[in-house]
C-alpha cells in the first residue's frame, strides 16, 4: 500500500502543480482570459462574475487533474497489492511445506 501510495503522489503533485500555474497564467497576461474557453449564456465581464465562474473553471481542473491520476495509477496499484499479496501466499506456502515436512517426519 505505502508504494502505490508513494507513486500516485509522485504523480499527483506534478500534475496539480502544473494546473495551478496554468490557472495562474491568465492573470499575468495583459487581457483577462478564463484558463479554458467556453460559452456562458450571461456577461462575464463584471468581475464579481468573472472571479466566479474562474473559480469555477479552476476547481475543475484540478478535480480533473486528481482524477485522471487516480485513473492512470490504478492498474499500476493494482498489480502492486497483487504483487503483496502473492508474495503473502509464498510465504505462507513455504511455511506449509515446512509443516508437512515435520509432520511426515514422524
Amino acid at each position: 500500500m505505502r508504494q502505490c501510495l508513494i507513486f500516485c503522489l509522485a504523480l499527483l503533485t506534478p500534475a496539480i502543480m502544473t494546473c495551478h500555474l496554468w490557472t495562474i497564467l491568465p492573470f499575468i497576461e495583459e487581457t483577462w482570459r478564463f484558463p479554458v474557453a467556453a460559452f456562458y449564456p450571461f456577461n462575464t465581464e463584471n468581475s464579481i462574475v468573472f472571479a466566479l465562474v474562474y473559480l469555477y473553471q479552476y476547481v475543475g481542473i484540478i478535480f480533473s487533474a486528481a482524477i485522471n491520476t487516480a485513473q492512470d495509477t490504478i492498474i499500476s496499484a493494482f498489480i502492486a497489492q497483487c504483487d503483496g499479496q502473492l508474495k503473502i501466499l509464498g510465504y505462507r506456502m513455504s511455511k506449509v511445506q515446512h509443516l508437512q515436512f515435520i509432520i511426515n517426519s514422524f
